[in-house]
């Protein structure tokens, strides 16, 4: 997408309408509100921003190794058919950090697991919160 930028051989409206079909879980792909959402996003970061982010993301440092160092709690959390961090990634980020690690994998949803399921990924983050604030005041009672 960034190279279909880059060569003019697509718009910057053609390329962010692309990504719904990439991001969103079937069952999202059509709603309206959604896609407007996704469509103002990507108009307010731009072309030069959108070219930025993804140039970004597809050049980052492999940081699986940082995560074996990491000693706090943990939550993982992914939509399950996220065909742009396939849950099989998120499994083994889980899998590498050490200690109690939630992993999460949200129903019905793609990539943009906190537009499609709110209420699923606010229920997610709170039974976390939780346990981490029940296992912070067990440890100040010792």
């Amino acid at each position: 997408m960034v190279a279909a930028l880059g060569s003019g051989s697509a718009s910057f409206a053609q390329v962010a309408g692309g990504f719904a079909p990439i991001t969103l879980h079937a069952a999202h792909a059509q709603d309206a509100q959604l896609l407007r959402l996704l469509g103002d996003m990507a108009r307010s970061v731009g072309t030069e921003g959108f070219t930025r982010q993804q140039t970004t993301a597809m050049n980052r440092q492999d940081g699986r190794e940082v995560l074996r160092t990491l000693h706090c709690p943990a939550l993982v959390l992914c939509g399950r058919e996220d065909q742009i961090t396939p849950p099989a990634l998120s499994e083994e980020m889980a899998s590498l950090l050490p200690g109690e690690v939630d992993l999460v994998l949200v129903p019905q949803s793609g990539h943009m697991s906190t537009l499609e399921q709110p209420a699923a990924v606010v229920e997610a983050f709170t039974r976390w919160i939780a346990r981490v604030d029940a296992g912070a005041a067990s440890a100040d009672a010792r």
